[in-house]
């Protein structure tokens, strides 16, 4: 058969195998708009019949929401997602009900929404984790017990050691002692201002242990500068203003003997008007019960004071430690008592051993000047 009769049959079938690609094609990338989903319309094989539109051109970009189930993300050549040829279809997305988006928009803001005028609460701060959260049995955040007031002293007493001045390590073991005690130094001996500037800085008060004429005079000697009945008013003063200048830390006089010499009211009252002028007050020692120190001292008001208790008359344990329970008793009863030792090796061991019995007994150990008793009023008195 000549070629020129099959020329217009393959022109022809081209022309139809043309068309029917064109067709192909045009039928496979573009696609209608899904219609509305019915509800409960997918196949049983989890499907959708519903086919999906063509993405030809990228979508405006949307907020971020996140991704949701059933959403499809555009490949990088524009195809369909995961590689997928055009035409192919998806698992069926999950569906909502009629009318209503995938993701629900918030609610529309409204200002009335916001409340006005209220206070925020301030924050609390976390408990404090206190000692007693370590105690057993005690819960967490509780406040510890307040601590047990100190009860106030029953009594209150003061201790004089006389005779210091002459060694100076006797006064060293002295001061050592806790307990507020008063140092009586002797004037015009060795160490008289060594300890008396020792004892003030330790804190601890210094008299002035005067010495006076005692009964036996002269077989009884008072030492050094002792103020004599025979003496006249002149030299009187002049013994007592050395004696009172040995140092500058003297707070107060007490006698040292004076029996026979604290029983004489002319010689007294020159001791008496130095004492008022120079402000210092006058513990009477009570060397005899005829003693016009005191009576006189509040005839020129000054502070002043007897003795109470004499720690060491007898210089043994037992006799020192009963006379340590006597001025407690004392103190008890009477609110106040004062004691004057010696710088003796039993006293200092009695001393010792009292620190605990004092707090026990709830018995306050003070200085000699807080015991002093200060006069109303001066009764009168004469230079």
């Amino acid at each position: 058969m000549p070629r020129s009769r099959f020329l217009p049959l393959l022109t022809v079938w081209f022309l139809a195998v043309l068309a029917l690609a064109s067709l192909l094609y045009w039928n496979g990338g573009t696609e209608k708009p899904p219609p509305k989903p019915a509800a409960n319309k997918a196949t049983s094989t989890g499907q959708s019949s519903v086919p999906k539109p063509r993405m030809a051109d990228p979508p405006a970009k949307q907020p971020e929401a996140g991704p949701v189930a059933g959403s499809r993300t555009p490949s990088p050549k524009g195809g369909e997602p995961g590689g997928k040829e055009p035409g192919t279809r998806e698992p069926a997305r999950t569906t909502a009900p009629a009318g209503k988006p995938l993701i629900e928009p918030p609610p529309p803001f409204h200002s009335r929404d916001i409340p006005i005028d209220q206070p925020k609460e301030p924050a609390r701060k976390p408990d404090s984790i206190t000692l007693s959260a370590l105690r057993p049995g005690v819960p967490p955040g509780t406040a510890p017990p307040p601590p047990s007031p100190v009860p106030a002293p029953v009594a209150k007493v003061a201790i004089v050691i006389d005779d210091f001045g002459q060694n100076l390590e006797v006064a060293k073991k002295f001061l050592s002692i806790p307990l507020p005690l008063s140092f009586a130094i002797l004037p015009n001996q060795r160490h008289t201002a060594e300890i008396a500037e020792l004892a003030h800085a330790h804190h601890r008060e210094v008299l002035l242990h005067l010495p006076m004429e005692p009964q036996g005079y002269p077989k009884m000697d008072p030492g050094s500068g002792a103020l004599l009945t025979s003496m006249s008013r002149g030299r009187l003063r002049r013994t007592l203003l050395a004696a009172l200048d040995s140092t500058p830390y003297f707070i107060g006089v007490n006698n040292h003997m004076g029996s026979k010499f604290t029983e004489n009211t002319p010689s007294m009252r020159v001791v008496m008007s130095e004492l008022r002028h120079r402000k210092l007050f006058f513990l009477d020692s009570a060397t005899t019960g005829d003693s016009v120190g005191f009576a006189l001292a509040r005839e020129y008001g000054i502070p002043a004071r007897k003795r109470d208790i004499f720690l060491d008359h007898t210089l043994t344990d037992e006799a020192v430690q009963s006379q340590v329970d006597q001025l407690i008793r004392k103190a008890k009863i009477e609110g106040t008592a004062l004691a004057i030792g010696h710088p003796h090796e039993v006293t200092l061991k009695a001393l010792i051993e009292g620190v605990d019995r004092f707090k026990e007994e709830n018995v306050a150990v003070v200085p000699s000047s807080e015991l002093m008793i200060v006069p109303s009023r001066r009764v009168g008195g004469r230079d």
